[in-house]
This record gives C-alpha cells, structure tokens and sequence, in this order.
C-alpha cells in the first residue's frame, strides 16, 4: 500500500506548550511554558473512527527545548479510543509534564503529494492544571484523496499512518491562539517542501 520508510517519517516537528497559569496560594501564577521537538522516525500508527493505536514502545525522543522543557530528553504518548480516553496522553519525562485530552474533534481530511493528511484538534489539561489546545497530525499513503479517506474512515476501516507530531497551546489567550495557527500553518509548509524535494 505504502512505504513507511518514507522520507516524511524524517519531518521535524515542534511542540509549543505555552500553558495557562494557575494561580496560587499566594496569588502569583504558575504555568508550563517552552518548546520542544521531536521527530516521527519509526513512529507509525492505525487509525480509525475508534481511535488510534501507536507503534510500540510509544516513545517521543525530544530535540530542541526551551522553558520548562529544557533538560527534557522524552516522552511518550499512548493509544487513545474516543469512547474512553486515557488518563495520560502524552507524558514528558518530568514532574508535572503529563497532559490529558479531555476531547477530541472530528478530524480534518486534506490532500497531499501522494496521500493524505488526516488531524484532530483536542482539548485537554496538564497535570498541574494548565488547561491547553492542540492538533495531532497523522498521513496516510493508502489514499491519494480525501474523499476515499473518509468514506473509509467512517466506515470503521483502520488506516495505517504515519504519526507527524502534536502542537499545544493554552487557553484562552488570544496570542496564544495566534501562535498555534502560525505554527501549524509552518509546519505544513515544511512538511510540504519536504514532500517536493523527496
């Protein structure tokens, strides 16, 4: 159907996570913030109207960081059904670091270069009560256009994918959303580039 070898299992992916702040005792806020990155070498995936299920062991291998996740080396991000989602999503090795998706929106079918990207927008909440955004993006070869892509996911079907990579934000800080749309947009220019050149 499609090579998982694919060059576009080499596409760099950044993680903002600029998190809303709590406020403490003492009135002063405390919040997640920085910048990390990963990319999707190795990591597959199937998904489906169910949910999705990630190639084992599940690990995300950090590259450039910044703010809180400065020392950060990884992570790893778990196998998710709609119908019941699991109490961590994605958990960076340290204290605090561990995010938990309270929903996930109907995902978003576009064309690419030879498949298919398919992405969920979520809503969820860091362990320290840092409420945040994000998008999850995954590409599939085994459709060239979205309208077999869909049909096919509607209809229970398991697409074999690609995992791309998540983007977080906070909530509801309108630079903050700002910031999330600019990068997305910027990495799918990359990621498209990526494509040509390949």
């Amino acid at each position: 159907m499609f090579n998982l070898k694919s060059k576009v299992l080499s596409a760099a992916v950044s993680l903002p996570v600029v998190a809303a702040g709590l406020l403490s005792a003492a009135g002063s806020a405390e919040a997640l913030n920085g910048r990390f990155s990963f990319d999707g070498d190795r990591t597959t995936a199937t998904i489906s109207n169910a949910g999705f299920n990630f190639t084992d062991p599940n690990r995300i291998e950090l590259g450039l960081t910044t703010g809180d996740f400065v020392g950060d080396l990884g992570g790893s991000i778990s196998d998710t059904l709609f119908a019941s989602l699991p109490p961590i999503f994605i958990n960076i090795d340290g204290d605090g670091k561990e995010l938990t998706v309270s929903s996930f929106a109907n995902p978003v079918f576009t064309t690419i270069s030879g498949g298919v990207d398919i992405s969920f927008n979520f809503v969820g909440v860091f362990e320290d009560g840092s409420n945040a955004i994000g998008n999850i993006d995954f590409t599939t070869f085994d459709f060239t256009n979205v309208g077999a892509a869909q049909i096919a996911y509607n209809g229970g079907s398991s697409i074999n994918s690609v995992f791309k990579g998540v983007v977080v934000a906070s909530v509801p800080e309108p630079t903050t959303m700002l910031g999330l749309g600019l990068v997305a947009a910027g990495m799918t220019v990359a990621r498209r580039r990526k494509l040509v050149k390949a």
